[in-house]
């Protein structure tokens, strides 16, 4: 991967710890990220694989972009409740 630009999303804590000491650029957003590897600005981008699947799927369908597997890490998400919304936990 040394020899590769990597993209990443900015503040993105996973993606930053897995490309620490490459060539890394940062996008604002999902959308930008994907428009970077479009256009040939990054050759990898590092990012979660639920949004980017829709984000490929609505706006980039013909772009050729695909997966690697397996991922390089698997990270669980977590749901948080405001207090007044309790009654939603069972």
């Amino acid at each position: 991967m040394a020899n590769y630009r990597i993209g990443s999303l900015r503040g993105a804590v996973f993606s930053d710890q897995l490309t620490e000491g490459f060539d890394r650029i940062h996008a604002a957003n999902p959308h930008q990220l994907l428009k970077m590897l479009v256009f040939g600005r990054v050759d990898v981008i590092v990012t979660n694989e639920i949004e980017t699947r829709v984000n490929i799927a609505k706006h980039f369908p013909d772009a050729g972009i695909s997966a690697l597997f397996p991922p390089l890490i698997e990270t669980p998400i977590y749901h948080y409740i405001h207090k007044s919304r309790f009654n939603l936990v069972k």
